[in-house]
């Protein structure tokens, strides 16, 4: 009789065995293919390189208030954030921040009051860089009043 109570507790101990590797087993493999997946969203969304971004800057000057006028055309599909500089300050724009420069879509002008502006030597280039694209520079004018 002591045979079949050996017999008995070996058993539960089997199931026990195999429900705990069975649990770890699944443990692995989940946290294998979460890994592996990463931040799904953000692999799946389409992405916008530099090469085919719409948005740009169309121009800078000048205006009467001596602030400085940027033009900028952008495509919300993009959502892009902006840099500007003009090689002492820097301007940050982006849907999140930044008062004067809401960034939706379509053209619009971005006012930026400029320390150097008011200086004897105004500034003659911006340079503007979107997202993570190479900066470039655009020339800064006198703006043509109507």
């Amino acid at each position: 009789m002591s045979n079949m109570n050996k017999k008995g507790v070996s058993e539960v101990v089997q199931v026990v065995l195999i429900m705990a590797l069975s649990i770890l087993a699944i443990a692995i493999v989940s946290k294998y293919v979460l890994t592996l997946s990463g931040n799904l969203e953000s692999q799946l969304s389409p992405t916008v390189d530099c090469l085919t971004m719409k948005s740009k800057v169309l121009g800078a000057c000048y205006n009467l208030g001596n602030q400085i006028e940027v033009r900028v055309n952008l495509n919300d599909a993009e959502n892009p954030s902006l840099k500007i500089s003009t090689g002492s300050e820097v301007f940050g724009c982006n849907t999140n921040s930044c008062s004067t420069c809401q960034l939706k879509e379509g053209t619009k002008t971005i006012y930026l009051n400029s320390q150097n502006s008011a200086n004897e030597n105004p500034v003659s280039q911006l340079s503007y860089q979107f997202g993570s694209c190479s900066s470039q520079t655009i020339s800064v004018t006198t703006c043509v009043m109507p």
